[in-house]
């Protein structure tokens, strides 16, 4: 009997969570996913972060006959399953693979650019999310992303095992909880890190998070970033969190935008003066900063 889908739904999100936290706690962990028809790309994240960074004996349950299997083979790219829309889950330890991603992303992405710019527009959001699993994460960031072409949607999923947001904010800024920790990462120009959180430059560190909730708001997509006992979520403009009783180690950003709007209301108006404009409100010194 199918259970229906595993989706990209923050309540739904919390409750799975939850209940893969508490089975990894276990003596005998067994997380079975038989049944559902479909697997959004965030849990298949999810559970490799667990099996990677909390407990490499986590069995895996999959009903091989359910269409979610089938799934599972070509984001996870098993015996060399690939499809055009998928970029399956990368173990990402050097900046240098992140050029990689972004090029299959793109590719699954389809959008004719304009100019260079705007195709660095995707390159450097995939870059600030791995960035920011790489150097304030202390671990390797496990990255996956697919194209929804039937809802012209792109959603991107970024997680690692390391120390997590309330450990890194709470270097520079008064913070007490892991929810108020991922707000405060979400404020222009707020970094954890000993030398810069979001970036490969110091002079645009604590930008990235920031420029990706805009990006949110603007194309009325969603975000969701869980780290410890948090999962905050950004539905368009309006943020919500949530307290877990189970704490995640590291943290997990993953965020859907429809594809047309993010052209139409992004690219279109030319990445760079949509972050002059929308974004930094025509702060030249900001801008420059963080090309």
């Amino acid at each position: 009997m199918l259970l229906g889908s595993l989706s990209f739904d923050e309540e739904q999100t919390k409750i799975i969570l939850q209940e893969w936290l508490k089975i990894v706690k276990g003596d005998n962990p067994i997380i079975d996913i038989r049944g559902y028809s479909f697997i959004d790309p965030l849990y298949v994240a999810i559970l490799i972060t667990l099996k990677k960074g909390v407990r490499d004996d986590i069995k895996i349950m999959v009903d091989a006959d359910s269409p979610a299997y089938s799934y599972i083979q070509y984001i996870l790219g098993w015996q060399g399953k690939s499809a055009s829309t998928v970029v399956p889950i990368r173990i990402v330890d050097r900046k240098p693979h992140v050029n990689r991603f972004v090029d299959e992303l793109l590719k699954s992405t389809n959008l004719s650019f304009d100019d260079w710019e705007d195709k660095d527009a995707f390159r450097y959001i995939l870059g600030e999310l791995i960035d920011n699993a790489l150097e304030h994460g202390g671990s390797p960031a496990i990255a996956c992303a697919q194209v929804f072409k039937n809802l012209g949607e792109v959603e991107i999923v970024v997680s690692d095992y390391g120390c997590g947001f309330l450990h890194t904010v709470a270097r520079n800024y008064k913070v007490s909880t892991y929810e108020d920790a991922i707000k405060k990462a979400l404020e222009r120009e707020v970094s954890g890190s000993l030398q810069n959180m979001y970036g490969s430059s110091t002079k645009h560190a604590g930008m990235g998070l920031y420029v990706m909730s805009n990006i949110i708001k603007e194309t009325e997509g969603k975000m969701f970033i869980i780290s410890g006992d948090a999962l905050v979520s950004l539905s368009g403009r309006q943020l919500t969190s949530y307290k877990m009783q189970e704490e995640l180690k590291g943290s997990v950003v993953a965020m859907r935008f429809g594809l047309d709007k993010f052209k139409d209301r992004v690219l279109n108006y030319g990445f760079r003066d949509w972050l002059k404009h929308k974004v930094f409100t025509e702060d030249e010194d900001t801008l420059e900063d963080i090309f």
